[in-house]
C-alpha cells in the first residue's frame, strides 16, 4: 500500500494535475480488509460517496441496469458469499452477492442472517458488477451458495 501511494504522490510529477494532487493531500487514511474484492468494493463505494475531484472513475451511473449490458444473467440459483481470508490477522470476510449487487460484509453467521434477512436489494451499479463480475472470473475464489 505505501508503494501505491508513493506512486501518486512521489513519482515524477510531469503533469499538473498530478501535482496539484500531491499538493492538495493532507492525511492519508487506511482500511483493513481481508482481501482485494473487499478492497475494491470499499473504493467503489467511498469514491461515489466522497465523489474526489481528482478521480478519474465515473461517479455516477444514470439508469444504467444488468438489462442494457451483454450477457450478464446472474449464473447462481441465490444468494452466494464471496469468501476472503487474511491469514496474517487471522481474519475471514464473506462477500453477500445476489443478482450482481453487493448486499455487504459479514463477518459471523449472525450478520450473513442479518444482511440476507433485511430485504435490502440495492440497485444494480456498473463500477460493481465489473469489479464483482472479473473477481468471479478468477480461478480460486471460494464461493459458498446461501
Amino acid at each position: 500500500m505505501r508503494s501505491r501511494v508513493l506512486q501518486h504522490l512521489c513519482a515524477d510529477l510531469r503533469s499538473s494535475k498530478a501535482m496539484q494532487l500531491a499538493r492538495a493531500v493532507r492525511s492519508i487514511e487506511w482500511q483493513r480488509t481481508a482481501g482485494e474484492l473487499g478492497a475494491l468494493l470499499r473504493e467503489a463505494e467511498l469514491v461515489k460517496t466522497l465523489q474526489p475531484a481528482y478521480n478519474r472513475r465515473p461517479r455516477a451511473r444514470g439508469g444504467a441496469g444488468p438489462a442494457t449490458l451483454k450477457a450478464v444473467a446472474w449464473p447462481y440459483r441465490g444468494p452466494i458469499g464471496v469468501v476472503e481470508q487474511d491469514a496474517d490477522r487471522d481474519a475471514t470476510e464473506i462477500h453477500l452477492l445476489h443478482q450482481w449487487s453487493w448486499l455487504g460484509c459479514a463477518r459471523s453467521e449472525a450478520e450473513i442472517a442479518e444482511l440476507l434477512d433485511s430485504g435490502q436489494r440495492p440497485a444494480f451499479d456498473l463500477d460493481r458488477y465489473r469489479i464483482l463480475a472479473r473477481h468471479l472470473a478468477k480461478a480460486r475464489v471460494r464461493i459458498v451458495h446461501l
